[in-house]
């Protein structure tokens, strides 16, 4: 990878950034799975999946004035990660004497562990600097799952319900100079946990010149991010709560090929691990990542009208939010 970048700051200077970077990669995936189909109304599926991706990246990012006569900083990295992932997958369907009429069953059990060492070297006019980073984090996901589906007259129901649990522990250690922006007292250890319950139903009915549709999902969250005690800057955090998230579509038909769709809904936005994560991570030279465990989720309150024309060819559609 070669990348160039201008960055002109406030006060009217300008650098120019050449990020060379080179990778060396392996990587396998083996995979096994058994499907049963016991009787016409019955089939059960478990897949087994392995996967070991393993890279070296390694380069330069150089600094010049803006004239492209004078290096201002030379910083060359050198990361080795390993990321490794396992996951169990079980699923049973049944279907029913009655047309459509199906439950689905799952359950899915996965693991993955990042393993990486990230060292860096800092040249600048005002002397030498290093960092070294070493960071495993584990992360352990279990998904339960059940939805049942039933044709009716002029339309279907749906329902289902689903259970999620993720427990991320995170260690990390710092080696640094003087000369670097990280705090190395600021490594060690904290462990991301999270719960989520969540029912719904949804019920469609469906005419000829017009459809209906109306949902409601329930879910509860459970958030707990747990720093270890004694961190120099951070302490634990998390949240909870439980909230409905209704939807609901209506959409006309015309008979010369146009429909319009009025759609409303509630979304909800969480953090994910990565946000809330409080240890620093370059994304380059001058830009450090760290999350903020004080992270809420943010919920969206949504409506939109839409107008669609098929042609013979394609179609145009035309759509206003809020």
């Amino acid at each position: 990878r070669d990348e160039h970048f201008t960055r002109t700051y406030a006060d009217g200077s300008t650098v120019r950034q050449q990020y060379l970077e080179n990778r060396e990669q392996l990587m396998y995936t083996l995979k096994a799975g058994v499907d049963l189909h016991p009787n016409e109304r019955n089939d059960a599926r478990l897949s087994l999946l392995y996967n070991r991706e393993a890279h070296i990246d390694y380069g330069d990012v150089v600094y010049f004035d803006g004239t492209l006569t004078e290096r201002q900083r030379l910083w060359q990295f050198h990361e080795e990660e390993v990321n490794t992932s396992s996951q169990i997958a079980s699923s049973w369907t049944h279907r029913t004497k009655r047309p459509g009429e199906r439950l689905d069953v799952g359950l899915n059990y996965t693991f993955h562990r990042e393993d990486e060492v990230y060292d860096i070297s800092d040249q600048t006019p005002a002397g030498n600097g290093f960092n070294n980073t070493a960071l495993i984090a584990d992360e352990h996901v279990g998904d339960a799952k059940v939805d049942y589906v039933r044709p009716l007259a002029h339309g279907r129901f749906e329902a289902g319900a689903k259970f999620r649990w993720r427990h991320i522990p995170t260690r990390i250690a710092f080696t640094a100079s003087a000369q670097s922006p990280i705090d190395v007292d600021a490594a060690g250890s904290a462990t991301y946990d999270e719960l989520i319950p969540a029912v719904y139903g949804t019920y469609v009915y469906e005419r000829e010149r017009y459809e209906v549709e109306a949902g409601l999902r329930v879910e509860y969250v459970d958030l707990r991010y747990t720093v270890a005690p004694g961190h120099n800057t951070y302490s634990s955090d998390g949240y909870d709560y439980f909230q409905p998230f209704p939807n609901a579509r209506f959409a006309w038909k015309f008979r010369n090929a146009s429909r319009i769709t009025v759609n409303l809904n509630r979304r909800v936005d969480r953090p994910d691990e990565g946000d809330l994560r409080i240890f620093p991570k370059y994304d380059d030279p001058g830009i450090l990542r760290i999350g903020n465990p004080g992270l809420r989720p943010q919920f969206t309150s949504r409506g939109e009208l839409g107008y669609k024309h098929d042609f013979t060819q394609g179609y145009v559609y035309i759509a206003g939010y809020h």
